[in-house]
């Protein structure tokens, strides 16, 4: 469906109402978009059928107008909606019941509600002057896929074993999404906010192996040398500060990663030397910074 009937049927309306033909109670609204879908359940044919839905779109779309809402916009809203919570299902298709079986509905919309309980233990969307950073969703997969395969990321981070779109997608789920979930926190996606590309990852992780949250940050090779990662791990920062309430926040790096060391650098990370997050593990620079005073 083009944006064209709807912005037609709003320029129809609004003319009409400047002529004075137009609710003057809002409950006409609601009792008229009853009545339409009353009449479309009751139609017997496909002709009827279209022809009442057509009316139904129509009052949808007068009620956008007296709402002062873009009802295109709304869908759009609602599409993405739909990708991110059905993508959660997605993921699990292999390990549903066949089609035909009745358990397979019933397991759908648990997988559904849990994605919805996802949404809201997201944490928020930080802004700032250049950078949009949101919780990830399914539909970053291809980004991750990119991301932890750049030859910076293998040598630096390491080698999540992403290889697939579905590794990615249950990368998503099992760290960020897991993070999400149990701390309110986690790795985030970074936004340009000129171009709406998606440039890299920044977050706070709480390791079983660190007392204290730990920050952390990627991005594409595209994006090194502008001051991203400062601009986006400031943000995340001051949301550990501020909505979390944390007063110690710490990093690792690795020897060898003089520009992620700049990074901390520049936000006055102070070095506390060396780290071994298990026994056998390679030495990792260890960095803190305490909550500033007010």
């Amino acid at each position: 469906m083009s944006a064209g009937p709807f912005a037609d049927a709003l320029a129809m309306q609004a003319a009409a109402a400047a002529e004075g033909f137009d609710w003057d109670d809002p409950q006409g609204l609601w009792d008229k978009l009853a009545e339409e879908i009353g009449e479309l359940r009751e139609a017997r044919d496909a002709a009827h059928r279209q022809e009442e839905l057509g009316d139904l779109l129509f009052m949808i779309a007068n009620i956008a107008r007296h709402l002062d809402l873009d009802p295109m916009a709304a869908l759009a809203a609602a599409n993405a909606k739909f990708r991110r919570r059905y993508g959660h299902v997605a993921t699990h298709l292999d390990q549903l019941p066949p089609l035909g079986d009745p358990q397979r509905i019933v397991e759908m919309e648990a997988l559904w509600q849990a994605a919805k309980r996802l949404e809201k233990a997201s944490p928020p969307v930080l802004e700032t002057p250049r950078l949009l950073i949101r919780p990830l969703t399914f539909e970053d997969a291809p980004f991750i896929l990119e991301l932890l395969n750049t030859p910076g990321f293998l040598s630096q981070i390491g080698d999540r074993g992403v290889r697939t779109l579905d590794d990615a997608r249950r990368y998503i789920e099992t760290g960020p999404m897991a993070s999400y979930r149990q701390h309110g926190f986690g790795m985030a996606a970074v936004l340009r906010r000129d171009s709406g590309d998606t440039i890299g990852l920044c977050g706070l992780l709480k390791r079983d192996t660190l007392a204290d949250v730990d920050i952390g940050y990627a991005f594409l090779p595209t994006a090194f040398g502008q001051g991203h990662a400062v601009e986006a791990c400031a943000a995340v920062l001051q949301d550990g500060w501020t909505r979390l309430l944390l007063r110690r926040i710490v990093a690792i790096v690795s020897v060898g990663n003089a520009a992620s060391m700049r990074v901390l650098e520049k936000l006055r990370f102070r070095d506390e030397g060396f780290v071994q997050l298990t026994a056998d593990a390679e030495r990792l620079r260890f960095f803190a910074i305490e909550v500033p005073l007010a």
